[in-house]
């Protein structure tokens, strides 16, 4: 079960992709709502986005190099 915060991140933190474990930081304050991107800055992240055929919008795969936004 992941009731709390540290159950959370020790999970996240033993995963891994491509035998690379993620940099897991828990977030302070309030996370903002109804950001959005320049149509451009867009672009620049949909050649990197794979969505899963079934699960829609809710599962997506994120390749390629760390983007540079804003």
């Amino acid at each position: 079960m992941l009731e709390d915060t540290e159950t959370v991140l020790g999970f996240a933190r033993t995963m891994t992709w491509n035998g690379r474990n993620p940099v897991v930081e828990p977030m302070h304050g309030i996370y903002p709502t109804g950001v959005r991107l320049a149509p451009k800055e867009m672009n620049t992240v949909k050649d990197h986005v794979t969505r899963d055929n079934e699960l829609g919008k809710w599962f997506l795969e994120i390749d390629g190099p760390k983007l540079a936004l804003g």
